[in-house]
C-alpha cells in the first residue's frame, strides 16, 4: 500500500496525469490484506486510465524476450515495460535495477 501513497504524492507534487496497466492493478490486489485495502485500491484506480494488455503489447514482450539480457524481469514486469513502450508512457517505479535494462524505456526520476 506504500506504493499507492507514493503515487498520490507524485500526482499532487508534479500535477501529472497518471495511467496504469491492468497488471499494476493485479499487483496491487496481490498486496491487499483485506477488503478495506481492496476498496482503497478500487477508489484510487478509478481515477487512472487503465491500459489493457493487447496484441501490440504481446508483440513487444516477444521483442524484449528476444534480447536475452532481460532475464531478471518476470512476466508481469515484461508486460508492464511493454505497455509503457507501446503507448509511449513514462514508467514510475522503485525497481530501477531491473527496468533500467529495458531499451528505450522512459523512467520517472524525482
Amino acid at each position: 500500500m506504500a506504493g499507492i501513497i507514493g503515487i498520490c504524492k507524485l500526482i499532487e507534487k508534479d500535477n501529472i496525469t497518471v495511467s496504469s496497466s491492468v497488471l499494476n492493478k493485479i499487483e496491487l490486489y496481490r498486496g491487499a490484506r483485506n477488503e478495506k485495502d481492496k476498496t482503497i485500491i478500487d477508489d484510487l484506480m478509478r481515477y487512472f486510465y487503465i491500459y489493457e494488455v493487447d496484441e501490440l503489447v504481446a508483440d513487444k514482450v516477444y521483442e524484449l524476450c528476444a534480447l536475452n539480457k532481460l532475464g531478471s524481469l518476470g512476466p508481469m514486469d515484461l508486460m508492464i515495460a511493454a505497455t509503457c513502450l507501446v503507448n509511449n508512457l513514462v514508467l514510475v517505479t522503485h525497481n530501477l535495477k531491473h527496468f533500467s535494462l529495458v531499451p528505450d524505456i522512459k523512467i520517472y526520476k524525482e
